[in-house]
């Protein structure tokens, strides 16, 4: 099967019949370079709108951690397609003496809008994984520009 937030390569996919299904994907470029957003099990007909819809990807997620967060609202995600690159600046709910605030470069892989904010998919790399999770509950994560 195919891994939710898993880059689509040749080897992940084939062509069978299609007829079964109007919104059955119809070549392997169609999904090369997209990702499920959901766990796609063998030999499941991949519905078009259970992928990626954004740029395509080769191997920029290799590596990196994903995981959810919640991130204050910003219009900087508004009409943006997964996968983006942005920042995340944690600003702490209590004041931090003596820490700068950083910017940790993630890929948004999903977003949906919450009364409170946007709860997000990302990815980040090995060593920010810890360094972000530690601000999950105790800051609020603000995306940052530029979208690329």
């Amino acid at each position: 099967g195919l891994s939710s937030f898993h880059i689509i390569k040749a080897s992940d996919v084939e062509i069978r019949d299609s007829r079964k299904s109007a919104s059955a994907l119809t070549s392997v470029e169609a999904v090369l370079g997209r990702y499920a957003t959901e766990y796609i099990a063998k030999g499941t007909v991949i519905d078009q709108s259970k992928l990626s819809s954004g740029p395509r990807l080769s191997n920029e997620l290799d590596g990196l951690r994903v995981f959810n967060v919640k991130l204050q609202a910003s219009p900087l995600l508004m009409n943006v397609k997964p996968p983006v690159k942005i920042g995340i600046i944690p600003a702490p709910r209590v004041k931090d003496a003596g820490s700068e605030p950083q910017n940790y470069e993630v890929y948004i892989l999903e977003t949906h809008p919450q009364p409170d904010g946007i709860s997000a998919v990302v990815a980040t790399t090995t060593a920010d994984f810890p360094k972000l999770v530690s601000f999950l509950g105790r800051a609020d994560l603000v995306p940052v520009g530029p979208v690329h």
